[in-house]
């Protein structure tokens, strides 16, 4: 069954799903989520179906995230704080195809051969394989736009450390030797190989094609820069305890000073709320379940939902494009306590039902 934006086919042993938005770098929006609910539902139950891929059309993404500027709009015609709206509705669907996903009982492989961001991040990561390629770039950029870390971030960003953390509030790309390295990635096929990952799986089988076809990575100079970085800076209590340890390596003289100084400028420039809240998310995320990760989540985006900073963000970055976001609060030491708590308010009967 085909539509404009999403292809799905059953060939040979497998079913395969193609994203297919290349000129919106393969972005999620709602008919692409429920498609996929829906196939993935189907080939649950069809014997014949061993696994199921998913690929990105075009050379430049895989899925750099979820659709949010139609969320935007949505919010900014007053859609927001009930069900039935694309506020509420989409991060519902997508969080629930996350947990699907998570849970699926037959092998879930995810191409990530380009962009691979957000909403891409929570329909890959969360599957049983994940191969990069040599162009995938991995984020979860979301502290940029005035939300935060969701599709999961608070289960599988917690679960890296401090690491995890510093990519959590600043966005930080990485490359995919990094994305190898941290395990967010678990096989390398270089793009020259891609156009036979269907065929090979088709008739193959899983074990045998990714045997035959994925290759050794190299090591990554840029996680272990990183790492170090993160273990000296973002082993923290509190975020501004955080602060204050990027404050001190960015003034001083060591090989750290360039980094320290970049990512402390980095946060500063996200959203002050996004990133304190970010901050709580992945401290209680630690401790929880994926399933109680996500329903908090969706707690979160409804509390973006009725905010600032998600519309300022969007505004900024994708409406009017002048990049300069006017954030509320201004800073991270004008976000207090209350403002943060109310991000993690259950909802009731509005509360994320995963079953």
């Amino acid at each position: 069954m085909t539509t404009d934006e999403l292809i799905t086919n059953k060939k040979g042993r497998i079913g395969h799903i193609e994203l297919n938005r290349p000129k919106a770098l393969n972005a999620l929006n709602w008919n692409m989520v429920q498609r996929m609910h829906e196939a993935l539902g189907n080939w649950e139950l069809d014997d014949s179906v061993e696994a199921v891929l998913v690929t990105g059309t075009g050379e430049r993404a895989f899925c750099a995230g979820g659709d949010v500027k139609s969320i935007y709009w949505a919010g900014k015609a007053g859609d927001v704080g009930r069900d039935g709206t694309l506020t509420a509705d989409f991060f519902r669907a997508e969080y629930s195809l996350n947990y699907r996903i998570a849970n699926y009982p037959k092998p879930y492989l995810a191409y990530l051969d380009g962009v691979t961001m957000g909403g891409g991040v929570g329909i890959s990561v969360l599957g049983s394989h994940r191969i990069a390629s040599e162009h995938t770039v991995f984020a979860m950029p979301e502290t940029g736009i005035g939300f935060f870390p969701d599709v999961g971030g608070s289960y599988f960003m917690s679960r890296q450390g401090p690491i995890g953390l510093l990519l959590a509030l600043t966005g930080q790309s990485i490359d995919y030797a990094a994305t190898l390295a941290l395990g967010f990635a678990t096989h390398f096929l270089p793009r020259k190989y891609g156009s036979e990952l269907v065929e090979r799986l088709a008739t193959t089988g899983v074990e045998g094609t990714l045997e035959a076809l994925c290759k050794t990575p190299p090591a990554s100079d840029q996680v272990e820069e990183l790492r170090s970085l993160a273990n000296r800076c973002f082993d923290c209590n509190t975020l501004d305890e955080v602060l204050g340890r990027l404050e001190h390596f960015a003034a001083a003289t060591s090989g750290l000073t360039t980094l320290a100084s970049e990512i402390l400028e980095k946060i500063r420039q996200r959203s002050p709320t996004s990133v304190a809240v970010a901050f709580e998310q992945l401290r209680r995320g630690r401790s929880m379940s994926l399933r109680e990760c996500l329903i908090m989540e969706y707690r979160i985006s409804q509390a973006c939902m009725q905010g600032h900073d998600f519309y300022e963000g969007i505004r900024a970055l994708l409406i009017d494009k002048d990049h300069a976001p006017r954030w509320a609060p201004e800073t991270i030491e004008g976000v207090g306590p209350t403002l943060i708590a109310r991000h993690f308010e259950a909802m009731g009967e509005r509360d994320l039902d995963l079953g």
